[in-house]
């Protein structure tokens, strides 16, 4: 065997012949396998040649390592997580703000032009003003192709100004619907002059984590 091959060790071959390597260990000592190893350094092992330094073997089922620290190791690249490819975990979002002279009614409803297909955690905050005597209702809830109510939430209160925060898993795999209703005419505000937050509606993408029988929201 030349230098310019990896060396593979196995379990088997190290219960057969009770094989031990020749490392930088502290003092020089042998690293024993299949036993216990102590040292006060660091041990270093470096691979002359092409092809990784170390190769782990292990039956189907058993991780081919352990570690009891949990910090973080500096330059150690995972190609997955959790079985996802790294284009995969980027989060994305999308955010359509709502509101302005032309969101009002007694029924108002939003639309999400140029969102993809696919299934998202949905959050919306909404800010009404109403024209009449109180009390003032709204309601809030999202349409799909398999939710016609999804994250359905309402206010009630004596006040002419009502904030409605809400949030839904979404089942966005067609085009779908924001709608807010109330007894009487409201107007959706664009831009809260208290607190300087407008009415919009936020979409990050997630996993398909309901089937196409999704159930609806209460």
């Amino acid at each position: 065997m030349t230098a310019s091959h990896a060396l593979v060790v196995t379990a088997a071959a190290a219960l057969a012949t009770g094989l031990a390597l020749s490392a930088n260990a502290s003092g020089g000592s042998w690293i024993q396998l299949g036993g216990h190893n102590d040292s006060s350094k660091t041990t270093t092992l470096h691979r002359h040649g092409r092809g990784p330094a170390l190769e782990l073997e292990t039956r189907p089922g058993s991780p081919p390592m352990g570690v009891t620290s949990r910090q973080r190791v500096a330059r150690l690249n995972a190609d997955r997580v959790d079985g996802m490819h790294a284009q995969q975990l980027r989060t994305r979002g999308y955010i359509y703000r709502i509101g302005g002279d032309g969101d009002a009614g007694p029924w108002v409803i939003a639309s999400f032009p140029g969102l993809p297909a696919g299934y998202y955690l949905a959050t919306y905050r909404v800010v009404a003003t109403f024209d009449g005597p109180p009390p003032h209702l709204l309601g809030c809830w999202f349409t799909t192709a398999t939710q016609p109510k999804a994250g359905q939430d309402s206010g009630n209160q004596m006040e002419p100004r009502m904030v409605i925060a809400g949030s839904a898993y979404v089942d966005g795999r067609k085009p779908f619907t924001f709608r807010m209703t109330s007894g009487e005419n409201f107007n959706i505000l664009a831009d809260s002059t208290i607190d300087s937050q407008d009415s919009r509606v936020t979409f990050i993408p997630v996993a398909a984590l309901r089937s196409a029988t999704t159930r609806d929201e209460p």
